[in-house]
């Protein structure tokens, strides 16, 4: 089975590497790992990485979570990378930021996500009933990208655009006002989350 896998691997290899290159040809992708396991006893995990783009997905599997493994991945990739807030991703951004003012070309943008904050959020909100207000929101950002696709406008970007400048925009800036005044310990639920906003926010 093993060399038949094997075979099949060998003859595939074009259309992954065709698939690869296609998701990196979108202007927004997502990216994300997760803990591979592997069979044997007492070994170590290894990492099934993703990028996605809406119509297409491609995996690779890495031992590592390392900025090199993120950057196997995403490859010279210049568009926006939409991502939870593990550090390889910020490492590789920079990695190419300076990269870039060196010799020339452009970077990757990090863009983070506001559904993770949301379980940030979520998790603190029962000892911390303030939260409700942050996650109503958040819930409001969402509402205004689904009725701006739902009315299926002629030209999608430009509303989305649009809607994100003079609707979304005051939406952010009142959650960021109250993340910063917020006060909380450090290492409750509620400090946990604000300094997860902070640390991510410029993605946000």
């Amino acid at each position: 089975l093993w060399d038949q896998l094997h075979a099949l691997a060998r003859h595939l290899e074009p259309s992954y590497q065709a698939l690869h290159a296609y998701v990196l040809q979108a202007p927004v992708i997502g990216a994300d790992e997760t803990t591979w396991r592997l069979l044997e006893k007492g070994s170590k995990s290894w990492y099934a990485w993703a990028a996605v783009r809406e119509d297409a997905v491609i995996y690779r599997i890495a031992g590592s979570r390392s900025a090199d493994a993120a950057e196997a991945l995403l490859r010279d990739y210049q568009g926006v990378v939409m991502c939870d807030g593990y550090g390889a991703y910020a490492s590789l951004e920079e990695r190419r930021k300076a990269w870039a003012a060196l010799q020339g070309g452009a970077s990757f943008t990090l863009a983070h996500c506001w559904a993770h904050l949301r379980r940030k959020l979520i998790d603190a909100e029962k000892p911390y009933p303030q939260v409700k207000i942050a996650l109503e929101w958040i819930g409001e950002l969402y509402r205004v990208e689904r009725t701006v696709r739902e009315s299926a406008p002629a030209d999608l970007h430009r509303e989305l655009a649009g809607a994100r400048q003079q609707i979304s925009r005051g939406i952010v800036d009142q959650l960021r006002d109250w993340l910063l005044h917020t006060p909380a310990l450090s290492e409750s639920l509620l400090g946990k989350a604000i300094h997860y906003a902070d640390g991510l926010w410029p993605g946000l």
